[in-house]
């Protein structure tokens, strides 16, 4: 039993740095531009895992990389409002702002178990991909602290932010993107038995 859950653990921490990585940097970004081709041609159940099988909609969303880089633009960086905003603490500050309450708490998080986050200076560390890779670091190198980050920290807003992400037809990639992702954090939540933490949203 001890060796499935290494297992998962290793799953865990390979799909959360593959999809933050995909969240986070630039398409054209040496980090992702890799990533963004073998997404299109991943075979799910043989290279991912065999319970995630995402249908016919969610392969085609994928291959819609033409223009990805102004699909990632008016994601990410704007100028215009985005529709779904990557921030954790846009979803669970009352103000529905970045660097919110929200955040505070998940650096005291990092902070007392001495998890810490190479960054830019004043990039908010709840960004949808910093946050997935943050998962997969925990889950490779702390473990023991993974159930508490996802049930505290993750889980309470990301479904709503995978929920509007997946209704942006003019960036058919990133819909699909939060389409697997979703897929993927439910079975992070059903193997581990994550109990999420209750909190109101506020976009």
């Amino acid at each position: 039993m001890e060796e499935d859950l290494d297992a998962f653990l290793a799953w865990v921490s390979m799909s959360g740095g593959f999809l933050g990585s995909l969240f986070y940097f630039e398409p054209t970004h040496p980090k992702a531009s890799g990533l963004v081709e073998a997404i299109k041609k991943i075979n799910w159940q043989k290279d991912w895992r065999p319970t995630i099988k995402p249908d016919f909609k969610i392969k085609n969303l994928l291959v819609q990389t033409k223009n990805i880089s102004e699909q990632f633009q008016q994601q990410f960086i704007g100028p215009n409002a985005m529709p779904a905003p990557p921030w954790g603490s846009v979803y669970l500050d009352k103000e529905a702002v970045i660097f919110g309450n929200s955040l505070l708490q998940l650096r005291e998080f990092m902070r007392k178990y001495g998890v810490k986050a190479e960054l830019n200076e004043n990039v908010p560390e709840d960004h949808i991909g910093l946050m997935l890779m943050l998962a997969s670091y925990i889950a490779n190198t702390r473990p023991d602290i993974l159930p508490e980050y996802l049930a505290k920290h993750l889980f309470p807003w990301v479904w709503r932010y995978l929920e509007l992400l997946s209704e942006q037809t003019d960036a058919p990639f990133y819909q699909g993107l939060a389409l697997v992702t979703k897929q993927t954090l439910e079975l992070w939540q059903e193997e581990l038995g994550i109990v999420t933490v209750e909190m109101p949203l506020y976009f």
